[in-house]
């Protein structure tokens, strides 16, 4: 999972002093996970109790309830695939010490 891309940065000597690769290499997904979980989860009740309410207590199922149960469809969707593309590394962000694979972009004036 992009350990190829570590070492290469390694050897290249563009890592600061003090970073290990078993740093870099570390998973930090696991909260991210968690809380798109969590999000979704809470997401699903307020909504279901929403139609729920409306269809038995107003007794009218309008515009607005309907694109939130839209909306509820669409979720899982972008919720589960945030979830599998942090475990696949994409959008991964070493937090911690920055690391720029190309730092002279930084030391030349604007």
């Amino acid at each position: 999972m992009g350990s190829s891309k570590v070492d290469q940065a390694i050897a290249a000597g563009q890592v600061p002093a003090g970073i290990t690769a078993a740093y870099l290499k570390q998973s930090r997904d696991e909260g991210s996970i968690i809380a798109i979980s969590f999000v979704f989860a809470l997401t699903f009740l307020v909504v279901v109790s929403r139609c729920v309410s409306r269809l038995f207590v107003v007794k009218f199922f309008g515009y607005d309830d309907a694109l939130a149960v839209v909306g509820l469809v669409r979720i899982p969707t972008v919720s589960f695939q945030q979830a599998s593309n942090r475990r696949l590394g994409a959008a991964h962000c070493f937090c911690g010490p920055m690391y720029y694979p190309h730092q002279d972009w930084l030391r030349s004036p604007l």
